[in-house]
C-alpha cells in the first residue's frame, strides 16, 4: 500500500511568516490578533525570555499547522508552567501533525524546566479533541487543560 501521508516541515516562524501564521492561529484561538498586537505583546515579555512559535509547512509551502508556547503573559511570569497552543488547518487534520506540534510544545517546556503545560482545547475541533484526550487533556468547556510534562518528576 502506498504512503499517502503528507510531508510537513516544522520550523520556527520568521518575521515574514507572521501574517500567515496569525491567520491560521486566529482560526483556532478564541481571540483574534494581528501582527501589530503580537509585536506589542512581545514588548511586554522580558528580552531574554524564550518563546516558541512554530509553523508546519507542506512541501508546497502551504502553512498547515501552528504551535506556540510561552512562559509569561503581559509581562507576568507563569509559576512552573507554560501556556501552549496547537492548531492544524482543517484540510491537514488526521495526519498526526497536531501530535507532532504538541510534542514540540512539550519539548519547549522540558527545555525550560517547566512542570506543566496549559492549553486551551476547543471542543469544536473534534480531531484535536481526540488527540488531546489521548494526551490526558480535556476540552475547554469542561475545564482548563493542564497536564504534567513528561520526565519532570525530579525537577525541583
Amino acid at each position: 500500500m502506498a504512503n499517502t501521508r503528507t510531508a510537513f516541515v516544522i520550523r520556527p516562524v520568521e518575521p515574514a511568516d507572521l501574517a500567515a501564521w496569525l491567520s491560521l492561529v486566529n482560526q483556532v484561538r478564541y481571540w483574534q490578533d494581528d501582527v501589530e498586537a503580537l509585536q506589542f505583546d512581545e514588548t511586554l515579555r522580558p528580552a531574554d525570555e524564550p518563546v516558541l512559535r512554530l509553523g508546519a509547512w507542506t512541501t508546497d509551502d502551504e502553512l498547515a499547522g501552528v504551535a506556540e508556547a510561552a512562559l509569561s503573559e503581559d509581562g507576568s511570569r507563569y509559576e512552573d508552567r507554560a501556556a501552549g497552543m496547537v492548531g492544524v488547518a482543517a484540510s491537514y487534520r488526521r495526519h498526526g501533525l497536531g501530535a507532532r506540534l504538541a510534542d514540540e510544545v512539550e519539548g519547549f517546556a522540558i527545555a525550560n524546566h517547566v512542570r506543566w503545560v496549559e492549553a486551551e482545547v476547543r471542543a469544536g475541533f473534534r480531531s484535536c479533541g481526540l488527540a488531546s484526550r489521548a494526551k490526558g487533556l480535556k476540552p475547554w468547556p469542561f475545564q482548563p487543560s493542564t497536564r504534567p510534562v513528561r520526565g519532570t518528576s525530579s525537577i525541583d
